[in-house]
């Protein structure tokens, strides 16, 4: 059975950088996202090309554990079962907390805690049954030690 990582937040920075790294060794990806689908698909055909690795595009708000288990399914279909997983997506404010409305604490919450939730959920019980599998769960600093004008994000 090969090996195949999907990467949330795969379309820039950090996800970006660990797609390249794990196409340079030959991996085959699944490469998720939310709204940045046209970057994301630009990533994998240059994995494609530049690394022969088999790579693919899947959009899903990990904040919502149906589009989770669809991304999954998808991936799966097309690349085969998840034996690793790297939690990167994420989202960022920059205000007081007293300016953080309860619709943006629950889309920040949603995202980084209870997207990793939902992949975690969703990737464990293949890894378990083929006692195989690996998961990365990306974090800021910033959830150390705070930021001023980040409270939510730092609560994350």
């Amino acid at each position: 059975m090969r090996d195949v990582i999907l990467i949330t937040g795969a379309s820039r920075g950090i996800g970006r950088a660990v797609a390249i790294k794990l196409a340079s060794r030959g991996l085959a990806l699944a490469l998720g996202c939310h709204t940045a689908l046209a970057e994301t698909e630009a990533l994998a055909a240059e994995l494609r090309e530049t690394y022969g690795v088999d790579a693919a595009t899947f959009a899903a708000d990990v904040a919502d554990g149906g589009q989770v288990d669809a991304m999954f399914a998808a991936a799966e279909k097309r690349l085969g079962p998840v034996t690793g997983l790297v939690n990167n997506a994420g989202i960022a404010s920059q205000k007081l907390f007293t300016d953080t409305t309860p619709e943006e604490w629950n889309a920040m919450m949603g995202v980084h805690a209870g997207g990793t939730y939902y992949t975690c959920r969703r990737a464990l019980p293949s890894m378990i049954r083929s006692r195989r599998g690996s998961i990365v769960n990306l974090s800021s600093i910033w959830g150390l030690t705070g930021a001023s004008c980040e409270v939510a994000y730092s609560a994350a």
